[in-house]
């Protein structure tokens, strides 16, 4: 597909797709409080960031699982794990030398590491919520009513008036998914796909979390125990985790992009803006270049001109 020169292609890898967004060249010189110029929020863009590293992490890991498991499974019959892998040093005596019991401690060292990378997923998705849900509030509080964009939250940020979001917002990070997803449905009037054709899965998913959470620490039946039973019972493969991942990517794929249309547009630029304002000297048009060295240096989305900035601080001044 061909495009004209007054067209600017802008792509966005998020975790393993890419989003190209088009925009006019006009459409990019100019502010619109309810309408932003890059395709995600800041905050999406650390979720990513968390996303892509465990992603990571994960890949370094299978290689070596692979490889260790072949060796283990076609070198010969009456060679140890100490042959195989020329164990030597003074930590050798901590090494099983079995290669059956060797392969089933290196199984569930493989089942921790994935309920663990998992663990921290749900994590840090429920601190992306947590962060989006409140900057939507911030810029959007007539939501909390049900009015949206009734009163643009600027005005209160502006005057210093203070916004209650703490019960909404741990009402969409605590509980369970279906009161998540019934909360979420009940402030933002949207349930993204994602969440509402997989809420068995997320319950799933925050169980097995929950489980790994606390199977050391939990003392339901009292101090003193009479058998050892404190052990994951939860098994994650990594076809399962892959699932969950990629679920997981458009779950906050899925979020953003509603938040950010329908409740945030260019608050974050605006926050940044009001949060800064002391630092700018000069007139208008100083402050607009400065202010615009200090966002774009913020962003990894489109560049905003001095334009766009003079608008914002225009805006901004008005209300």
């Amino acid at each position: 597909m061909l495009f004209s020169a007054s067209r600017i292609i802008t792509a966005h890898k998020i975790y393993n797709k890419e989003y190209v967004v088009i925009m006019n060249e006009d459409e990019n010189e100019s502010f619109n409080r309810w309408s932003c110029l890059d395709p995600n929020t800041n905050s999406y863009r650390v979720f990513n960031k968390h996303h892509c590293e465990i992603n990571n992490y994960i890949w370094s890991f299978v290689p070596l699982q692979s490889f260790g498991e072949y060796l283990v499974r076609h070198d010969k019959a009456d060679k140890t794990i100490h042959d195989i892998f020329h164990v030597s040093g003074i930590d050798s005596r901590r090494v099983e030398k079995s290669k059956a019991l060797w392969m089933k401690n290196f199984k569930s060292f493989q089942n921790l590491c994935y309920i663990n990378a998992l663990t921290s997923i749900l994590s840090y998705l429920e601190f992306y919520i947590k962060r989006i849900g409140t900057i939507s509030l911030l810029s959007d509080p007539g939501v909390m009513i049900g009015e949206s964009r009734a009163v643009d939250g600027t005005k209160l940020i502006k005057n210093t008036k203070a916004v209650n979001t703490e019960k909404i917002i741990t009402s969409l990070v605590k509980g369970t998914w279906y009161d998540r997803a019934r909360n979420f449905e009940l402030v933002f009037l949207e349930l993204p796909s994602s969440i509402r054709d997989n809420i068995e899965t997320l319950e799933k998913i925050r169980k097995i979390r929950n489980r790994a959470a606390h199977s050391f620490s939990r003392m339901d039946n009292g101090v003193f125990v009479d058998r050892v039973e404190d052990k994951f019972h939860d098994k994650v493969e990594l076809e399962s985790l892959k699932k969950y991942m990629s679920l997981i990517s458009d779950i906050a794929v899925d979020i953003d992009k509603q938040l950010l249309r329908n409740n945030i547009g260019e608050f974050e630029s605006i926050y940044i803006y009001h949060s800064n304002q002391d630092k700018f000297r000069g007139f208008n048009n100083e402050k607009a270049r400065q202010f615009g060295t200090l966002l774009n240096s913020s962003y990894v989305g489109n560049i905003r001109s001095k334009k766009f900035c003079k608008q914002l601080i225009d805006y901004y001044s008005g209300l």
